[in-house]
């Protein structure tokens, strides 16, 4: 499977699902490689990635598996609706046999991280420094204006 590429597209409402008033949620792909694709599909268990592979419901199925991850992003937007700044992350895995084009994930830790992002929640646990990098340069790529505004609390997770 090629890896995915970085994709620099500007945030905007319309490349995510306003969840609660005020808040639109959206994600990233993270790939075992460090590329990372802005992949809103996740959402609704549609990402790229996830749409080329088969979902087996057991892990050991996953012979040859390496972890991708979902990376919930939260914003929030402005009484017009324009994104002002992130306010919330948490990841979620999916494991992928590229091979065998087969993939495996925890569905209910998946809508859990999701929801915990969009309440402004910070979970990075399953994620090393390097990753938490990469996804820190990106999100400050995609809109430095936003990533000027973020919180200290959700740079320094990111660190």
């Amino acid at each position: 499977m090629p890896p995915l590429a970085t994709k620099h597209i500007p945030l905007t409402v319309g490349l995510g699902e306003i969840v609660v008033p005020g808040t639109l949620l959206t994600a990233l792909l993270l790939a075992p490689d460090g590329t990372i694709a802005l992949d809103p599909g996740a959402l609704h268990g549609r990402s790229e990635l996830e749409q080329s592979v088969q979902i087996v419901p057991a892990f050991d199925q996953v012979l040859n598996a390496q972890v991708y991850w979902i990376v919930w992003v939260a914003v929030e937007l402005d009484a017009s609706e324009t994104p002002v700044r992130y306010t919330g992350i948490a990841v979620s895995e999916l494991w992928v046999d590229p091979v065998q084009k087969i993939g495996y994930k925890v569905l209910a830790e998946h809508v859990n991280r999701m929801a915990e992002a969009s309440r402004g929640g910070l979970n990075l646990k399953t994620l090393g420094a390097h990753e938490r990098a990469l996804i820190a340069k990106q999100l400050a790529s995609l809109s430095p204006a936003m990533w000027a505004q973020t919180a200290d609390a959700l740079k320094g997770a990111l660190a």
